[in-house]
């Protein structure tokens, strides 16, 4: 029987106990080995059952919500990221005393991660390329998110009924996979950032970067696609047009044409995230040689970027630049006042 509560609706999770809900609900692994794997954790009890598979019980109410989520969606998410991540194969109901449904998933190999030996930018970069496979999932029908802690009084009044509410939704849960569109993400100056800010972040951070390329290696057709159609483009401080992104793209590509060298350099990016919007502020500093110059000219200034989510990512909708100041530039090129 489940015993010893900690703290509200919290239960000891022993092997015996495990067992005999195995051998009562899924006895085609009644054989195999059973062993707890020693775990910080303070939410869930995880148990290696055999050499491929890993049973993991709540250990009170507050991840309970979390199970029917994770078995129905951790299936559709799996194909489309680049790290193997826990894959369900059964579902438990409560009995034999314990309260809460539980999950048997596939055994994943690792190791912990020994901070001192990290090679943080690969570390850095695989993150990113999941992050942004994350978040470009359609989670269209996904769940909403739900908030850790809250008032342990409500939660003891809605437990049982809860936790019947689970179990049905656990027992008529489809198993054909839905695409997902990712959730907007609330902006957080100065506070914690969760998943979806920091991979709005990284898009957007990417997306300036993106831009800086194609100026300087003349691409056209990506800096095209950096702007959504109805985009409105301000370049009067550098002395070119405002207007939408085929008449400025068009200015854009004439003027550069005969540049034998510019290189954009973005930094100090700024980005405040607000659902399917954000605003994005940066620096740029941009070396350049003007046709029939020898010595090498610079200007320096800021771009703000309105930027918006669509289908294929986030596009900037409005971009203003505002240079600064011009060194060694030649007669008749400099700031232009706007």
């Amino acid at each position: 029987m489940a015993t010893g509560a900690k703290r509200w609706g919290e239960v000891d999770v022993a092997v015996d106990l495990v067992r005999r809900l195995l051998d009562s609900q899924h006895a085609q692994w009644s054989g195999l080995p059973l062993i707890r794997v020693r775990s910080e954790g303070t939410d869930n009890a995880m148990f290696r059952l055999g050499d491929e598979l890993v049973v993991r019980l709540p250990m009170h109410e507050g991840p309970v919500h979390a199970v029917a989520k994770e078995q129905r969606w951790l299936p559709v998410l799996a194909p489309h990221l680049p790290l193997e991540i826990p894959e369900p194969v059964a579902i438990g109901e409560p009995g034999d005393g314990y309260p809460y449904p539980w999950s048997v998933y596939r055994w994943i190999e690792g190791r912990t991660l020994d901070v001192e030996q990290l090679d943080q930018i690969q570390a850095a970069h695989d993150l990113a390329v999941f992050v942004r496979a994350l978040q470009g999932i359609d989670a269209t029908g996904g769940p909403t998110p739900q908030e850790r802690g809250g008032d342990r009084r409500e939660g003891h009044r809605r437990g049982p009924r809860r936790r019947q509410h689970l179990t049905a939704t656990l027992r008529r849960a489809p198993r054909s996979t839905h695409h997902l569109r990712s959730r907007p993400s609330a902006p957080t100056p100065g506070g914690t950032m969760d998943q979806q800010e920091i991979s709005d972040r990284l898009e957007i951070g990417d997306l300036l970067a993106r831009y800086a390329r194609a100026v300087d290696t003349k691409d056209w057709t990506l800096w095209r696609s950096l702007f959504t159609d109805d985009a409105h483009l301000d370049y009067r401080s550098a002395g070119g047009p405002v207007g939408g992104r085929e008449d400025v793209g068009t200015w854009l590509e004439e003027a550069l044409a005969t540049f034998p060298m510019t290189q954009h350099l973005i930094t100090n990016v700024e980005v405040v995230v607000d659902g399917d919007t954000a605003h994005a502020h940066a620096l740029f500093f941009n070396p350049m040689t003007f046709p029939g110059h020898d010595e090498p000219s610079s200007c320096g200034g800021t771009y703000d970027h309105d930027l918006v989510r669509t289908p294929d990512g986030w596009r900037s909708q409005k971009l203003l630049e505002q240079n600064a100041w011009f060194l060694n530039a030649p007669k008749g090129i400099g700031v232009q006042q706007t």
